[in-house]
């Protein structure tokens, strides 16, 4: 199988190397969510500030579609890590003294690189994936067990499989029962 295009003007990743977005977060002392308190301004998490889809001070509630809570900022950074300009999605949240705000739900997806070997004037970097509306009455809801979100190489539309069922479906699913 050919891998998929790297974005518009870079050249192809190194084999081997892992890369990150460049952004550092922190449980707030009062919520305990995990505040985004730093981006590289030459990392993905950087052109995503630039381009207004991530503000310092928004709440990480997702990797990839699975849910932060409870988790380790170690266990948060291996799940973000990956191989060098693959792509991986961050729910986030405007917030509120550490707290999300209603409704402000959305999903950015970065491509992981290493800051500082971003080109200038490529696109693809950084994009939004949803248009802002939040599921689950404000909050956007967990995946059911054995649901996962992934992204189709070929269109980077996000698709939600259930491997266990052998089925997928484009739209989200609820919560069991709903």
């Amino acid at each position: 199988a050919a891998a998929a295009p790297g974005p518009t003007g870079m050249a192809p990743p190194t084999p081997g190397v892992k890369a990150g977005i460049g952004m550092s977060f922190q449980a707030h002392p009062e919520t305990n969510f995990y505040v985004i308190t730093e981006v590289h301004p030459a990392g993905p998490a950087g052109v995503a500030v630039q381009m207004q889809l991530i503000t310092i001070g928004d709440v990480l509630l997702a990797v990839n579609g699975g849910s932060v809570e409870g988790k380790t900022v170690p266990e948060i950074v291996q799940e973000i890590l990956g191989p060098e300009q693959s792509a991986v999605q961050l729910s986030i949240s405007r917030s509120q003294n550490g707290t999300p705000l209603e409704g402000g739900v959305r999903t950015v997806e970065l491509l992981r690189m290493r800051p500082g070997t971003i080109p200038p004037n490529v696109t693809g970097i950084a994009k939004p994936i949803d248009n802002g509306l939040a599921v689950g009455g404000g909050v956007e809801t967990a995946l059911p067990p054995g649901w996962v979100q992934e992204t189709d190489p070929s269109s980077g539309r996000v698709y939600y499989v259930n491997h266990t069922l052998k089925t997928f479906s484009w739209a989200r699913p609820g919560a069991a029962g709903k």
